[in-house]
């Protein structure tokens, strides 16, 4: 057997193959680089979708009531908090007036590490049905579209990954198929 048919042969072609189904499925990791694989960059892609849905989901949160009233209410009480790792959080207790006059009291969804002083004017959106079912909008939009950002970049940089890596394990596997 001359060394090009070795190179070019079954020989070259099988250890070729090898490595590029390898490559496609679990990564090759190289002195300063490490690559996932096919797995791995698909569940890239599906923690990137999971944090688009989620930024799509808060920032929903944040807009009034399509049906809804908007008023400006005001922070009426804090509660202060401390969370697992000690640090001090902050719940406010929002008063509006709906339409027909009532004094209506809620609380937000999240708290915060930011401190807001009672009487502080805030924008609440509510449903004339029920009141107490209000939420306040308009603040932090930066945030939901952060994650949606960061949660897209990931996503399409998983999705392109795992295109790239079932290419090569498919052309690993045709090279090694081949007679």
């Amino acid at each position: 057997m001359s060394i090009w048919n070795m190179l070019t042969g079954r020989p070259a072609r099988t250890v070729a193959g090898g490595a590029l189904v390898v490559d496609g499925l679990i990564g090759i990791d190289t002195p300063g680089r490490k690559r996932g694989g096919l797995l791995g960059s698909l569940l890239a892609g599906l923690i990137g979708i999971l944090f688009v849905g989620l930024g799509f989901y808060i920032q929903h949160r944040s807009q009034p009531y399509a049906d809804g009233t908007t008023v400006t209410g005001q922070v009426a009480s804090v509660k202060a908090s401390t969370d697992d790792k000690g640090k001090q959080m902050y719940l406010r207790v929002v008063r509006f007036a709906s339409g027909d006059g009532r004094q209506v009291e809620f609380a937000e969804q999240g708290s915060s590490s930011r401190r807001a002083e009672v009487g502080d004017p805030v924008k609440v959106s509510y449903r004339a049905a029920d009141p107490s079912q209000a939420r306040i909008i308009g603040e932090d939009s930066w945030i939901p579209l952060t994650i949606m950002g960061v949660g897209a970049l990931v996503a399409i940089v998983g999705i392109l990954t795992f295109i790239v890596r079932l290419v090569t394990l498919i052309a690993g596997i045709v090279l090694l198929a081949k007679r």
